[in-house]
């Protein structure tokens, strides 16, 4: 089961790095990016926020560890998921964001 099967939650794409997410994130302004945190920076976030305040941002862990949650606060985050949590727990919590659609994940 995938995060894109749910109806509610439209997943407009994946992508391998940030700076794809970013530039389709300035095409379709999506209510909420998942990014995975071993994968961005804080200036990345930094950047990604800038230009939209409204933007929720996620990350995406792949263990509730210590260190894990530490980098998602040094990379200025408070919201995360985990990666092997069960796909209906993951959209649940998405959902509690009252995004009104999409969501970009890499």
């Amino acid at each position: 089961m995938l995060l894109s099967d749910e109806k509610d939650i439209d997943v407009i794409g994946m992508f391998h790095n940030v700076n794809e997410a970013v530039n389709v994130f300035e095409q379709i302004m999506p209510d909420i990016m998942i990014l995975d945190v071993r994968s961005v920076s804080k200036d990345d976030v930094t950047r990604i926020q800038r230009d939209n305040q409204k933007l929720k941002i996620v990350a995406l862990i792949n263990f509730d560890t210590t260190y894990e949650i530490g980098k998602v606060k040094n990379i200025g985050l408070s919201d995360y998921i985990t990666k092997f949590g069960d796909i209906k727990d993951i959209a649940k919590i998405i959902r509690s964001f009252e995004f009104t659609s999409l969501v970009a994940t890499f």
